[in-house]
């Protein structure tokens, strides 16, 4: 857990983002790289999407930085962007202090004057240990098939000696990484060991005017149909959902699911669309064992903008 020094630096460093500090103006931004990393661009849907953050001082000295970024978790600090251009933030399970009951600023003597001065620390020349998670979606709500792009931001204070004062700082801003580009893909069907389960979307056409759609909700439908050693009672229906989209109507048969929605809602889901573009949907959930399971399918948007 930050510690409550940590958490008010990082109060005045979000004001200054805001705000604007005339100190930073002109400043150089410090040796500070950050390397985000993936194993790989292309990934099944239910795939673990293995995740590496290293932040490297690449200069050959200590960098005096606010209070608390050594230990910055920071594959929780990216900026993640789901194939509908939503912004998907991670998932928290810290405590958090709200600001009312964060302490003020210390004042010191320095050289006869009274200073305020923020909590900071040394980071050391060379990388810190990779920040890593073995599967983003635990933190990141990875739920479209599609193109993701992700980028750390991390805000920082800089101090050029101490002590660090808070009205006197070198620099402050965001640090960033590169941007990176992954893709999430699911086959036209479920695809589980022991069976597999052809899934459609009906209409695959879609029309931009549903987005007028007044009164009672017009559907969508789907039907999943499992083969091989698969059958309709392994699903949990209650988790099946377009686009993360909850069923308005779920009704499970000796050989088939079928499933609707509201094609307003699932239409939006889609984000900001194209009269005469493809996209693609994707409808997910789990087994009872626990497994995840995708399939996606093409429709395509008519109607005027």
């Amino acid at each position: 857990m930050a510690t409550l020094a940590y958490r008010l630096i990082s109060i005045v460093i979000g004001v200054g983002l805001i705000f604007g500090f005339s100190g930073s103006l002109g400043a150089q931004a410090p040796p500070i790289g950050i390397a985000l990393n993936f194993d790989k661009e292309t990934y099944e849907f239910g795939e673990p999407i293995p995740v590496e953050v290293v932040v490297t001082n690449q200069s050959n000295s200590g960098i005096l930085i606010n209070q608390g970024f050594n230990s910055t978790v920071f594959y929780l600090e990216m900026r993640v962007i789901d194939p509908a251009q939503r912004l998907v933030v991670a998932t928290r399970e810290e405590f958090h202090d709200e600001f009312p009951d964060a302490p003020p600023l210390a004042w010191i003597l320095h050289n006869n004057k009274p200073v305020r001065v923020a909590g900071c620390e040394s980071l050391p020349p060379g990388p810190l240990p990779a920040s890593y998670t073995p599967d983003l979606r635990d933190h990141y709500d990875i739920l479209l098939p599609g193109y993701y792009s992700a980028q750390v931001q991390v805000s920082a204070m800089v101090f050029d000696g101490a002590p660090c004062e808070a009205d006197a700082f070198q620099w402050q801003g965001v640090l960033s990484s590169e941007t990176r580009f992954f893709y999430v893909q699911a086959s036209s069907e479920v695809n589980v060991e022991g069976g597999s389960a052809p899934t459609t979307v009906n209409p695959n056409k879609w029309n931009l005017n549903w987005l007028d759609d007044k009164g009672k909700p017009k559907k969508i439908k789907v039907e999943i149909r499992p083969e091989g050693e698969l059958t309709a009672d392994e699903f949990v229906v209650e988790s099946i959902k377009l686009n993360n989209l909850a069923a308005l109507k779920v009704e499970k048969k000796k050989k088939k699911i079928e499933l609707e929605f509201d094609r307003k809602l699932a239409l939006e889901s889609l984000g900001d669309v194209k009269a005469n573009q493809s996209y693609r949907v994707l409808i997910s959930g789990r087994l009872k064992s626990g497994a995840p399971f995708g399939a996606e399918q093409e429709i395509k948007i008519s109607g005027k903008e």
